[in-house]
């Protein structure tokens, strides 16, 4: 059952993979571009029903218990910030279905983008690539076991909106009034920062306080308990 639970950060990296050879290789060519990023989230998909089927079978009710990896990545002071992964009962649910959306949506792109016909978009291969960041944001978001990797994979994601609204960046309209694609990309990009500058902030005041990013620590009924009985302001908890 181990097997399908070591191959969980592949299901990230493969279409991490798939969005750098298509910058980097395959743009020029638009058939092979859809084909990396319809390959790579594919596999993810495949990987992460293995998971889900691997804890569905398991004979040591993983559905009680959590898989994860931890990679030192931060001094910080006298401790250290960790990235990882972790698959528990909640995880594997949002593994069997994040990944086959993401799919139906490659496979729907095609044609959105009007593959095979005269009418071609000119940025097909760019427009693969991007989404194929996007998966990779979309499914480390799922499996991070921590603050620091959520956040990490948060802006992955915050990117590519970006890039995704934006997208047809030099369309234009006679009606001045109405927004371009340009312009709502850089309003949906300035909108999210100040969300994750507010979202950073409390991260920051929990690591102050727990001395730990990682949410199973966080999560814990002692920390739990110390959050919501310290107080930050009068009424207001640090929990809070």
């Amino acid at each position: 059952m181990d097997f399908f639970f070591n191959l969980a950060p592949l299901a990230i990296l493969v279409p991490l993979l798939a969005f750098a050879a298509i910058i980097l290789f395959a743009n020029p060519r638009n058939r092979l571009s859809s084909s990396l990023a319809i390959g790579g989230i594919a596999f993810s998909t495949v990987v992460s029903w293995g998971i889900v089927l691997a804890t569905r079978l398991s004979e040591e009710h993983i559905w009680q218990e959590t898989w994860q990896i931890s990679i030192p990545w931060l001094p910080s002071g006298t401790s250290v910030l960790w990235i990882g992964l972790e698959v528990d009962s909640l995880t594997a649910a949002m593994l069997f279905m994040v990944p086959f959306v993401c799919l139906m949506i490659f496979i729907y792109s095609k044609g959105y983008m009007n593959f095979g016909t005269d009418q071609v978009d000119p940025l097909y291969s760019r427009f693969f690539a991007y989404i194929s960041l996007f998966a990779c944001g979309m499914l480390g978001l799922v499996v991070a076991n921590n603050f620091v990797s959520l956040l990490i994979f948060w802006e992955i994601m915050g990117l590519c909106s970006y890039l995704l609204i934006g997208f047809w960046f030099d369309k234009s309209y006679a009606d001045p009034k109405r927004i371009t694609p340009k312009e709502a990309g850089l309003k949906a990009f300035l909108t999210t920062r100040i969300g994750d500058v507010i979202m950073l902030a409390g991260m920051l005041l929990l690591y102050s306080r727990t001395g730990t990013m990682t949410f199973q620590e966080i999560f814990s009924e002692e920390s739990l308990r110390q959050l919501a009985t310290t107080y930050a302001f009068p009424g207001m908890s640090w929990a809070t």
